[in-house]
């Protein structure tokens, strides 16, 4: 009898290791599941300016440029699309999605979203002004410098992907989606 009690108490042993390991994996994949597909919906909104982001104008010199696309008028952080990224961190049961700067090649991203979150005042010294003359951007006599409004694309996203309750439950969907052997459901 003893014997039989000690193999059951195993074998129930193993059944919660398998069934935590199982629900550790399914947590796992649904924190990537929702990480992936805020990292892209980030980037879709960055490229084609829809984050809801206040237009402002932007100096150019040249209105006929072929490379100036109309909608680059009210997308100045159009560039930085590519530099934002996630990564999940699987033991902490963790996602980070952001300008994470992997890379050096992602570094400048990084830096023009972490300052222009609550935006700055760019001082010009003579020597940009003249750069800037030539370059057909005339500014006032007297102006000495600018004010770039804050843009904080983060938070941005996650208004627009309706706000972090509703990324936490789209987690948890997609969790109890894996531990019921479905497929995860999408955005």
């Amino acid at each position: 009898m003893l014997e039989t009690s000690f193999k059951l108490i195993t074998d129930i042993g193993k059944l919660m290791e398998q069934e935590q390991q199982r629900m550790q994996k399914a947590a796992s994949l649904a924190l990537s599941i929702e990480a992936y597909h805020l990292k892209h919906q980030g980037s879709f909104l960055l490229k084609t300016g829809q984050l809801g982001l206040v237009p402002r104008s932007v100096y150019r010199n040249d209105p006929k440029d072929k490379k100036f696309k109309k909608r680059d008028k009210y997308n100045p952080l159009v560039g930085l699309y590519r530099g934002f990224l996630y990564k999940v961190d699987k033991a902490n049961m963790s996602a980070k999605i952001g300008f994470l700067a992997t890379s050096l090649g992602s570094e400048w991203q990084a830096k023009i979203a972490e300052k222009s979150a609550p935006g700055y005042t760019w001082l010009h010294t003579p020597r940009e002004i003249e750069v800037l003359h030539r370059a057909g951007i005339h500014l006032r006599k007297g102006t000495t410098s600018s004010m770039v409004p804050g843009r904080d694309i983060l938070s941005a996203v996650v208004d627009h992907t309706g706000g972090r309750n509703a990324i936490l439950d789209r987690v948890k969907r997609n969790f109890e989606a894996q531990m019921r052997g479905e497929k995860s459901s999408a955005i």
